[in-house]
C-alpha cells in the first residue's frame, strides 16, 4: 500500500528524523533514530553489512537498523567513514544491477536530531527506497506588468528518473553533500533557467515544508521525503530564461488565471504545485488593482 501524499511546514531545518514508522514500509533506525523507512520490495536488497534486521512482533515487517556509526550503540562500532564507504560500494552494486534508476552519482547527506553533523553520507539514488530526507531548494521565478502576476513555470524533461514530464516550479534541485541553500539555489537558478548569479541573490526566503508521499522506482514502491527551501525570485520583464541542464523540456509564463488552471489539471509535481499555490495565495490579484501582501514588499 502506497502511503499517501501530505505536505507540512517543516518543524526544523536539518534533522531527518520521522515522527513515526510509515504504514507499509519497515522503519529504518540509525541508533534510537527513526531516519527511514525502507520498501519492503528492497528487503531483501539489503547490503548486511550496513543492515541489521529485527523481527517486530507488532508489524509482518522487520524493524531494520544501520549497523553501527562513530559511536558505540546496540549495532556495533563502525567508523562513519568505513559506513560511507559501504553505501557507496552498495550503491554502484546496484547500480551495476540496474537496480537504481534514479541514479544521480550526487552524495546527499543525511542529519540526526541535533543537526550538528551529519549522521550519513548516501547517493541520491538510495534515498527514495529506504525513505531518507532529501533536502532541496524551490524558486518560485516571476514578473509583474502592470499589476498583473506572469508565473514561469518549467516542464520537466521526460528522461527524468523522477516525475518525468510532469509541471514544476522554473528552478529547483537537491542540495548537494555540505552545499549550503544559497549556494545550490545559485547553482540551480543558473544551471536550469540561466539566471545570473547577482539577479539569483536577490531571491527571498519565504518558508520551508516537509513532502512525503508514496511513489515507484520502476515497478517497486519506493517513499519520497523532501525538504523544501522555498525562495520567491522576481525578475525583469524582459527576463527569458535559458535551461542549460537538459533536465528541462520546456519552460513558458503564465498569468495568474493560466497558472491556476494548470494546477487544476493536476499533472505536477506536489513540490511545485504546492509552491506555486503559496505564490498565487500571496502575489495573484484578490480585488482590482490589489494584491496579497509578501515579504518581497519590502526588497523592491
Amino acid at each position: 500500500m502506497i502511503a499517501a501524499a501530505s505536505i507540512v511546514p517543516a518543524t526544523t531545518l536539518l534533522s531527518s528524523a520521522l515522527q513515526s514508522p510509515v504504514a507499509g514500509f519497515a522503519p529504518l533506525w540509525f541508533r534510537n533514530e527513526l531516519v527511514g523507512a525502507v520498501s519492503p520490495a528492497w528487503l531483501p536488497r539489503l547490503d548486511s553489512r550496513l543492515f541489521k534486521l529485527q523481527d517486530d512482533p507488532d508489524s509482518d515487517l522487520p524493524v531494520v537498523r544501520v549497523r553501527g556509526g562513530d559511536r558505540r550503540s546496540e549495532s556495533g562500532l563502525v567508523p562513519a567513514a568505513t559506513l560511507n564507504r559501504w553505501f557507496g560500494e552498495w550503491a554502484l552494486s546496484l547500480k551495476a544491477q540496474g537496480l537504481l534508476p534514479g541514479w544521480r552519482d550526487e552524495l546527499v547527506q543525511i542529519y540526526g536530531v541535533n543537526e550538528a553533523a551529519p549522521l550519513l553520507a548516501v547517493e541520491r539514488a538510495l534515498l527514495r527506497p529506504l525513505g531518507l530526507m532529501l533536502r532541496t531548494v524551490q524558486v518560485n521565478v516571476f514578473s509583474f506588468q502592470d499589476k498583473r502576476l506572469g508565473v514561469w513555470i518549467a516542464q520537466r524533461a521526460p528522461s527524468k528518473a523522477v516525475d518525468p514530464d510532469k509541471l514544476d516550479s522554473l528552478v529547483g534541485g537537491g542540495i548537494e553533500g555540505s552545499e549550503t541553500p544559497l549556494e545550490t539555489l545559485v547553482r540551480e537558478c543558473q544551471e536550469e533557467a540561466g539566471i545570473p548569479r547577482a539577479l539569483a541573490r536577490r531571491a527571498v526566503p519565504v518558508g520551508v515544508i516537509d513532502s512525503s508521499a508514496g511513489a515507484y522506482d520502476a515497478a517497486d514502491p519506493v517513499f519520497h521525503r523532501e525538504r523544501v527551501m522555498l525562495y520567491d525570485l522576481k525578475v525583469p520583464l524582459d527576463f527569458i530564461p535559458k535551461p542549460i541542464d537538459g533536465e528541462t523540456a520546456s519552460v513558458q509564463c503564465l498569468s495568474a488565471q493560466a497558472a491556476q488552471d494548470s494546477l487544476a489539471v493536476g499533472q505536477w509535481t506536489h513540490e511545485g504545485a504546492w509552491a506555486t499555490r503559496d505564490l498565487l495565495r500571496r502575489y495573484a490579484p484578490v480585488a482590482a488593482g490589489s494584491r496579497l501582501s509578501s515579504p518581497l514588499d519590502k526588497h523592491g
